[in-house]
This record gives C-alpha cells, sequence and structure tokens, in this order.
C-alpha cells in the first residue's frame, strides 16, 4: 500500500484532535474517555501510530491479494458460494503467511 500526503495528513488530523479532546478534558470534561485503536490517544506516539498504520496497510494487501486470486467463474455461484471460496482464500493466505514467519 502506498502512503502519500493523505496519510500525513491524516496523522497530523489525529494529532491535532487529541490535542483538542485533552483541552476539552482538562478545561471542561474531566471524565471525557476517548477510544483510538492507534494507541495515539495514550501515549502521543507517533512512530506506534505509524506502526498501527502500516500494520493494517500489510494485511488489508495480504486480503486484496487473497481475494485477487480467486476465479469466480461458475454462472450457478450464491453468496454462500462466493463467501466460501473467499474464506478459504483468507485462510490460505494466512496459513502461508505462518508458515513464512516460521
Amino acid at each position: 500500500m502506498v502512503f502519500g500526503q493523505d496519510t500525513e495528513c491524516a496523522f497530523e488530523n489525529t494529532c491535532y484532535a487529541c490535542r483538542v479532546l485533552r483541552y476539552i478534558q482538562k478545561q471542561h470534561i474531566p471524565d471525557l474517555e476517548v477510544v483510538d485503536e492507534g494507541g495515539y490517544w495514550e501515549n502521543e506516539d507517533i512512530d506506534a501510530l505509524r506502526a498501527a498504520r502500516d500494520f493494517v496497510a500489510e494485511k488489508i494487501d495480504s486480503v486484496a491479494n487473497a481475494l485477487s486470486e480467486i476465479k469466480v467463474h461458475e454462472a450457478g455461484m450464491n453468496e454462500d458460494s462466493i463467501s466460501d471460496l473467499i474464506e478459504e482464500a483468507v485462510k490460505k493466505r494466512i496459513e502461508s503467511e505462518k508458515r513464512n514467519l516460521q
């Protein structure tokens, strides 16, 4: 996956949003809770945020590659059979990646 200015802008927006929310928390809503899946809210670590982005991007690419290998050519396929093909392709990709890590 390729990242560019849009991604850096998203990082800056995340940092800015967290600063605004911290201000609101300190000045107005002390019990404000923020859920941040990237982890930036908790530790303000931009490198960890980038690592999380890279991890998710790698998994998205992996699933996209697995899906691109699916050959749906039978006219009689229904939603369940297509879903089964997708599940099988993703499982194979995950198993392959696990073997490569060993």
